[in-house]
């Protein structure tokens, strides 16, 4: 299957999936939202090549404690002049911190609540500090992944008033949506990615009746990223077999020298999710 010039690979886990067309969804106008609720830096970001991972790092407003809530320090780390950059503080309001930079696009996405009734896909442009909400028909989003700039925006995220777990195509230019599986209320998105290189989306499913006959199974999710040129891998770990929090972070295991080399480590905050990603 083809998606806007994009290729499309299903990969199921437990039992075959059948891939079914698509449903539209029409998403209403972009609403503003007022500028302060995000802080971000006052430079522009300049177009560039490369890549970088996006970085989700949520702290204590105060450095506390929860009294003055949570926030999201959205930040990228260059792979070649080995910089990391903070570019904005996001209010964390969503069932859980997520967000994604696309320099590419120059913006932040990311999830927000709204009135309380579920998380809703926003965007925040780095260069004009506008912040716009781009969806209104969600309950919860647990990944985002950019393409290209005139690509989609993948995401794994529940419908309001459903429970399943749906791979959803975000167009920017039409601003709809497109479901995958709409009307299957069985198979989950386990996973998605995005291959630059072959503009092939990858998106790796389960059946939910299989899973509960299979709960026996232990299984453990761990983080990885590996640069295309092989040598190494990013990964969320810890420097303690024993103390899963001491010195928790970002490394880079050089697969030659069998070196492993701190990017990040969280210390106040919460590393909560990371992305390798072309500029």
């Amino acid at each position: 299957m083809k998606t806007s010039g994009f290729r499309l690979i299903i990969i199921s886990l437990l039992v075959p999936a059948l891939l079914s067309a698509c449903s539209t969804s029409s998403v209403p106008s972009t609403q503003s939202v007022p500028p302060k609720e995000i802080q971000s830096g006052g430079r522009a970001v300049p177009a560039e090549q490369g890549q970088y991972l996006s970085m989700t790092y949520t702290e204590y407003v105060n450095g506390k404690n929860a009294d003055k809530g949570m926030v999201m320090r959205v930040m990228t780390y260059d792979l070649s002049s080995k910089k990391m950059t903070k570019l904005a503080d996001v209010p964390y309001t969503s069932q859980y911190p997520l967000s994604v930079v696309s320099l590419p696009d120059h913006k932040i996405y990311y999830s927000a609540d709204v009135d309380d009734k579920g998380d809703q896909l926003f965007s925040h442009d780095l260069n004009s500090k506008k912040t716009e909400q781009l969806s209104d028909n969600l309950f919860a989003i647990n990944r985002i992944v950019p393409t290209t700039p005139d690509g989609p925006l993948v995401l794994a995220a529940v419908k309001k008033g459903e429970r399943t777990l749906k791979t959803i195509f975000y167009n920017k230019s039409t601003r709809t949506m497109k479901f995958l599986h709409d009307e299957n209320q069985d198979e989950h998105t386990w996973s998605i990615a995005y291959n630059p290189a072959k503009k092939t989306i990858y998106n790796t499913q389960y059946s939910e009746k299989e899973q509960d006959k299979q709960r026996d199974i232990a299984t453990q999710k761990q983080t990885i990223m590996i640069p295309p040129d092989g040598k190494g891998v990013y990964y969320l770990g810890s420097a303690s077999q024993k103390n899963q929090e001491e010195g928790r972070g970002v490394y880079y295991y050089d697969f030659t020298s069998k070196i492993q080399t701190p990017i990040f480590i969280q210390k106040e905050g919460f590393i909560n999710n990371f992305m390798l990603l072309n500029k």
